[in-house]
């Protein structure tokens, strides 16, 4: 959410608090996750082309892009941290609607180093 809306929401409304929904919140990482691979492109060229491979969800990636992946996973590079980190939200998102309460505490336990580590990536 851009800084000046949350300025002026904070202005006109002090008493509310500001909500971010799964879809902006994971587009957010989608964008910091594609921020590192443009750095990273220059240094690991394997990585040109990789753009919607990763913005997609496994499950729909065809054989090239499957390759692709598996070579990210093994690379060390900071875009596969930066894209398991991504993962990492969409399945808390998605685990929110899957799981029982208390395990949903586990998974937000077991989130929060990463998403700590994705702030960490960004600056």
């Amino acid at each position: 959410m851009p800084r000046a809306f949350q300025a002026g929401a904070a202005k006109q409304h002090p008493q509310a608090r500001l909500a971010f929904d799964p879809f902006h919140v994971v587009a957010l990482a989608s964008r910091a996750l594609d921020q590192v691979r443009r750095a990273e492109v220059k240094l690991a060229p394997e990585l040109k082309g990789s753009r919607w491979a990763l913005l997609k969800r496994a499950a729909h990636w065809y054989r090239k892009q499957i390759d692709t992946m598996h070579w990210l996973q093994r690379s060390g590079l900071k875009t596969a941290r930066a894209l398991r980190l991504k993962e990492a939200l969409r399945q808390l998102y998605q685990a929110r609607h899957a799981v029982s309460p208390a395990r949903r505490l586990d998974l937000v336990g077991t989130s929060l180093p990463a998403v700590d580590e994705w702030l960490r990536l960004r600056s």
